[in-house]
């Protein structure tokens, strides 16, 4: 019965387009019963079996596994880019979007969630790359919708920033330039004051980033 079940749960994922190729961009939360540890963008890979990410030292993320013994995650699948924004520069306001459904946190306005135990983490001198078992996959939203240039553009800038901080000059300086790239596509493509209000904000926090990181 069991493996039954998590037939059911893998099929979920595979739906969703995880796989270990490429890694699915979504907005993790780490949790024990009721009580959230962390909330950040999380790049997922799935071999099939376990879902796995690279979580970096120093980030909220790391902390509450790590140090404080949050053993469960729930990846939240969402295709709105003020989410993944508010999820690094914003936390507070998306804690406020947190709903719990049958003992699984996830935000409100995702698409899907997948709650998650974490059954092995290998450490590595900057990162642990953690292993998760998925326990449950919901999709909440069966309805597709439109190809959206802004979207993908603001989460690949906002992936990009967060990067910043542990690669070399050299690497960081195409990053400012790919960030760059996609603040002109945002603009292009978007005449949402949100958007643009957005795309500017990383650009502005991005350079400053790397001012301070590498002079």
């Amino acid at each position: 019965m069991m493996v039954k079940y998590l037939d059911t749960i893998v099929k979920v994922i595979k739906k969703l387009g995880f796989n270990k190729w490429v890694y699915g961009e979504t907005i993790a939360i780490s949790y024990k019963d009721y009580s959230i540890g962390s909330i950040m963008p999380l790049g997922v890979l799935f071999n099939g079996q376990l879902l796995y990410a690279r979580i970096y030292k120093g980030s909220s993320m790391y902390t509450s596994v790590m140090d404080l013994g949050y053993s469960n995650i729930s990846i939240n699948i969402c295709n709105d880019p003020i989410l993944f924004y508010y999820a690094i520069f914003n936390k507070d306001v998306l804690m406020d979007k947190v709903v719990y459904s049958n003992g699984f946190p996830h935000i409100r306005t995702c698409d899907a969630y997948i709650a998650t135990k974490v059954s092995r983490i290998d450490r590595y001198r900057d990162y642990i790359m953690v292993y998760m078992v998925p326990v449950n996959a919901v999709i909440k939203r069966k309805q597709p919708r439109v190809y959206n240039r802004a979207a993908f553009a603001i989460i690949e800038a906002l992936v990009y920033y967060t990067k910043l901080q542990y690669v070399s000059k050299d690497l960081a300086s195409k990053y400012i330039e790919m960030i760059k790239f996609f603040t002109n596509i945002v603009y292009r493509s978007s005449s949402r004051r949100i958007h643009r209000k957005i795309i500017k904000d990383v650009l502005d926090r991005s350079i400053e980033k790397y001012k301070q990181n590498y002079g």
